[in-house]
C-alpha cells in the first residue's frame, strides 16, 4: 500500500492529475482549492 499526502487543494489537484487513485480521503476545508471543488473534479472524471 502506498499513501500520498497533500496539504492543500492545489497539491491535491496536481497529484490527482498524475495518479489514478483507488481511494481518496478528502478534507473538505483544504486551503487553495476547496475540498468540495476537488470532489467535483474527481467525480467528473
Amino acid at each position: 500500500m502506498a499513501v500520498d499526502i497533500a496539504h492543500d487543494g492545489l497539491s491535491a489537484a496536481t497529484k490527482l492529475d498524475a495518479t489514478a487513485y483507488d481511494v481518496v480521503v478528502l478534507d473538505r476545508d483544504l486551503p487553495g482549492i476547496h475540498g468540495d471543488t476537488l470532489c467535483q473534479m474527481i467525480t467528473a472524471r
